[in-house]
């Protein structure tokens, strides 16, 4: 019998400490966390706690630490800059970080509530801290050169640190270009370039500042691929500019640089997505005679077929979203499963089998492995086909050359995972992903069919309300694909499962949301279909709940506009479930000028014919659930 092995919290600690370094970052030992009397905190630091500031300690001194908690120290040492948000604070200032138009990075929630961003520090660069950036007591900081935040697992007697987006599962982002425009204008910023100015850019003497900073970013972007612009060619043209007396200021030089990117973008995309196979020989297109209404109309097409029923139609281009670690990499592994196998996907939606390959570019094979272990897919005979950390990009030779293999093998689905792995394009600019979207098409045209992932854009700071809309970058993304799913995890009285809302379908109904249990156990992971997502009968349950134990716990007698005053729920909810209480016999109703007449309590002033409601004398102790059966006639979402 295996005995369940306990760590002490000394293991713990230096466990991930080991695992911090082995990302790059310089931790130290930290002793026991708490607040004073005025609410700083008091630290226990080392003795020697700036050293960790200057090199990376080894597995052996870590061995030997002795401490409850654990710190990662921020700037140069460790390569990486902290945004600090506290947005617990009254003046913090939100729309200051919306402007910042932050990307998927790691990021973590703080003891206190607020949650802090990793980025990669740009080369040639040194960021110091500094408090409240941006705005007075704007709340939001910086953790550079001097700094350190306090990291998992570390627990204080008010709260714990936790990873929301792990560095282990998403790679460091650069810098955003307007929250790296704000540093550029703190004193906290030092430059070093190491060269003058015509030693790095090679300008003639004399050369007016915009033509030569236009010339030499347009030099350097011909030598880097598109993810390495902001992170190393940026920096160095701000260094560069800064050796000008005086330098060009931000708003031009960000100009001059937008402008000279956007240029090489669309260069760059043209030669992806020509189809021509000599350089300079013009594109041959063939030219199909037209078809007559009569040809079209008595023309007999195959039936509908799906690769996976109702979601993705054969030969054609789908989407899988949700935010990261939302399980959509798990999700690919299914369908290729399903699909290989021709088995039924989750013992509910049919499969058309065709062999699989996967395209992955985000993870290992050894990670890879480790999960379709963990769902049981160890039947050697699937033909299943995998490109795992190729370097794999959408470009035209690729695709060509990805198309050829498909049809050797017999592939009729492509799985990506994910978009953004294996493009370089602008995904905010509808050009250049539609160009992404077009060579996809190019592959569904031989009626395989395309699934890739993608990433939703952050609740609450990008969110539009729009479920179909919500996924990140251009629209032109949602415009190209025939299907679409979204997955949401939730985590609710000690069970996981995943809301998945069909948001598209060119072909067909979309069927209804619904849930999928996630099971985890020690050595396997599975996945059940639960039936239909019931979310409005559940917030109508809690509405009346709500009205319930309000009514229960004042002596007024309330209106319904009362009762959203008091947030039992919206008016439209709460005019449903009255209608419901009443039919239970669970509340007395009486006009407001009658509740006067008799003396009895109210909140407000208003309508004398206005209805107010009051639990009924034998109403105590009452707990509610609304029926899934009961007809919901008002209902909105608000």
């Amino acid at each position: 019998m295996n005995e369940e092995i306990i760590k002490t919290r000394k293991e713990i600690v230096i466990e991930e400490a080991v695992r911090y370094i082995s990302l790059g970052f310089s931790v130290m030992p930290l002793g026991a966390i708490s607040k004073g009397a005025n609410g700083k905190k008091i630290i226990g630091y080392p003795p020697e706690w700036k050293k960790y500031q200057e090199q990376i300690v080894t597995k052996e001194e870590i061995s030997k630490w002795d401490c409850e908690n654990l710190g990662i120290v921020t700037g140069s040492v460790s390569d990486i800059v902290v945004l600090d948000t506290d947005t617990y604070k009254e003046t913090f200032d939100k729309k200051l970080l919306q402007l910042f138009n932050l990307p998927i990075t790691p990021m973590q929630q703080t003891a206190s509530g607020g949650n802090q961003y990793l980025f990669r520090l740009p080369k040639g660069m040194t960021i110091k801290n500094a408090v409240c950036i941006g705005t007075k007591d704007s709340g939001i900081d910086i953790r550079g050169d001097g700094g350190m935040i306090i990291s998992p697992p570390s627990r204080t007697d008010y709260g714990e640190y936790y990873w929301i987006i792990s560095p282990f599962d998403e790679p460091i982002a650069d810098i955003p270009p307007k929250l790296l425009e704000l540093l550029t204008k703190s004193s906290e910023v030092e430059y070093k370039p190491n060269k003058t100015l015509p030693e790095l850019a090679g300008l003639k003497e004399g050369e007016g500042r915009n033509s030569a900073m236009t010339s030499f970013i347009g030099t350097l972007l011909l030598t880097r691929p598109f993810d390495k612009w902001d992170s190393e060619i940026l920096p160095m043209a701000q260094a560069v500019n800064n050796t000008y007396s005086p330098p060009l200021d931000n708003d031009e030089f960000f100009n001059i640089y937008k402008s000279i990117t956007k240029t090489e973008s669309e260069r760059r995309l043209k030669l992806n997505t020509k189809t021509n196979t000599k350089e300079n020989e013009t594109e041959q297109v063939e030219y199909s005679p037209s078809l007559t209404h009569l040809e079209l109309m008595t023309k007999e097409f195959p039936l509908t077929r799906f690769t996976i029923e109702p979601f993705f139609e054969q030969g054609t281009v789908n989407m899988i979203s949700a935010p990261p670690n939302s399980w959509k990499s798990w999700f690919i592994f299914l369908f290729a499963v399903a699909v290989a196998s021709g088995k039924i996907l989750l013992d509910k939606f049919k499969t058309e089998k065709t062999n699989v390959m996967i395209v992955n570019e985000e993870d290992s094979p050894r990670l890879i492995q480790d999960r379709l272990k963990l769902i049981d897919a160890i039947d050697t005979s699937l033909q299943i086909y995998y490109r795992i950390a190729q370097g794999s990009k959408l470009t035209k030779e690729f695709i060509e050359s990805l198309i050829k293999e498909a049809k050797e093998k017999d592939i009729g689905l492509i799985m990506f995972d994910s978009l953004r792995a294996v493009h370089e394009a602008d995904e905010n600019s509808s050009t250049e992903m539609q160009g992404v979207m077009d060579l996809f098409k190019k592959i569904a045209r031989e009626n395989i069919t395309v699934i890739f992932t993608h990433h939703n854009r952050k609740k609450g700071m990008f969110s539009k309300g729009d479920d179909a809309e919500s996924s990140r970058g251009s629209s032109a993304i949602n415009a190209s694909i025939s299907g679409h799913i979204s997955l949401e995890e939730v985590i609710k009285d000690d069970m996981r499962y995943l809301i998945v809302k069909h948001l598209k379908s060119k072909v067909g109904e979309k069927e209804d949301p619904f849930d999928v249990e996630v099971k985890k156990g020690n050595e396997s992971i599975n996945f059940y279909y639960l039936g239909e997502h019931v979310q409005k009968a559940e917030a109508m349950s809690k509405t009346k709940n709500n009205i319930l134990d309000i009514l229960q716990a004042r002596k007024e007698w309330l209106s319904r506009n009362d009762l959203v005053l008091l947030k039992a729920g919206s008016l439209t909810s709460i005019t449903a479930v009255i209608k419901e209480l009443k039919k239970e016999g669970l509340i007395d109703i009486k006009k407001r000028k009658e509740v006067k007449d008799l003396g009895l309590e109210f909140l407000n002033d208003g309508n004398p014919v206005e209805l107010l409601y009051s639990l009924k004398e034998d109403g105590d102790d009452i707990t509610a659930e609304f029926s899934l059966d009961t007809p919901i006639e008002l209902w909105d979402d608000t």
